[in-house]
């Protein structure tokens, strides 16, 4: 099993977070090609970090199927083929171990 975090920061103050919930800010990561083999290197950027309110977007960019899925449960992509990509939306703060 591989482990990965992303972190979470935010700038709660009211005007921010209007602007926030109407332009969410989308964050790109990557599965890279061979991941199996690369351990914690194998999502990139790691760690990742996202404003609350913004999206992050993990691209497969390897030749087999992997996911994308949190230790705590908050969220699950089930099976991301290659050149897929799966999103998720960002509504509170802090830590997510996440592994494939």
């Amino acid at each position: 099993m591989l482990l990965f975090v992303f972190i979470v920061f935010s700038d709660l103050s009211s005007t921010n977070f209007v602007e926030a919930q109407n332009h969410p800010q989308l964050t790109n990561a990557t599965i890279l090609l061979d991941s199996t083999n690369l351990g914690d290197k194998a999502y990139q950027p790691n760690p990742i970090e996202i404003p609350v309110w913004g999206s992050v977007s993990w691209t497969n960019d390897d030749r087999i199927a992997h996911s994308v899925t949190d230790i705590e449960g908050e969220f699950d992509s089930g099976v991301i083929q290659p050149d897929e990509a799966f999103e998720y939306y960002l509504d509170k703060v802090g830590v997510f171990d996440y592994y494939c």
